[in-house]
């Protein structure tokens, strides 16, 4: 058995780890859907350093919080250069996404950060839309598929519980027929004259059945 690099996880230790915690909605609208994985991390990164500057206190005069978060500190979280850092801000930015807005100082002071609530386009709500029909359609198709298995159900119960059409089954029904026939024509014929008795006694006189 091969030695493995870490320690398998234990239910204990499921909850202990620290999470960037990522927003489905920078998956799911289309109005991001430009944003490359690097910005939505670092996005993910802002919103854990919101709940630092809340603790802190740090509020402007208007109320809003923000952060402090420098293009080193982009190139140090992703191991990347300048202008990777700067391309990542550029996509959150207002230029881009707008989901930030990055104010800017005088030199060697660090740029203060605003991080912006996400608010659907009408192009996401024309996505959500389509994506709720879809998913109607999708129940509706398979409502039908579950009625046509049913139907195809009740056919074959229909079939089990109804006799094969076999040739044995046509020479029984055929003779059960011929039997109640010959019944009948007992009943009528006192002397038991048969079928061919009556042709031959109806041919000597002339007449026809």
């Amino acid at each position: 058995m091969p030695i493995e690099k870490y320690p398998y996880k234990r239910g204990d230790e499921i909850c202990r780890d620290a999470y960037y915690r990522l927003p489905k909605y920078l998956f799911e609208y289309e109005s991001l859907s430009g944003l490359s994985i690097e910005a939505k991390v670092l996005y993910a990164r802002f919103l854990e350093l919101l709940e630092l500057s809340a603790r802190c206190g740090w509020y402007d005069d208007e109320g809003r919080l923000y952060i402090r978060f420098t293009l080193k500190n982009v190139e140090t979280f992703f191991k990347c250069s300048n202008h990777k850092a700067r391309e990542i801000f550029k996509e959150l930015g207002e230029s881009g996404a707008g989901l930030i807005t990055r104010m800017e100082y005088e030199r060697g002071r660090p740029a203060i950060i605003y991080v912006h609530k996400f608010v659907k386009d009408d192009a996401d709500y024309r996505e959500v839309c389509k994506k709720s029909y879809a998913q109607k359609n999708r129940e509706g198709a398979q409502k039908n598929i579950g009625y046509a298995q049913k139907n195809r159900d009740s056919a074959q119960k229909n079939c089990e519980h109804t006799p094969k059409r076999t040739a044995n089954n046509i020479y029984i029904n055929k003779n059960i027929k011929e039997k109640e026939y010959n019944k009948g024509f007992r009943k009528m014929n006192p002397y038991n004259y048969s079928t061919d008795d009556y042709e031959e006694i109806y041919s000597e006189k002339g007449d026809s059945l």
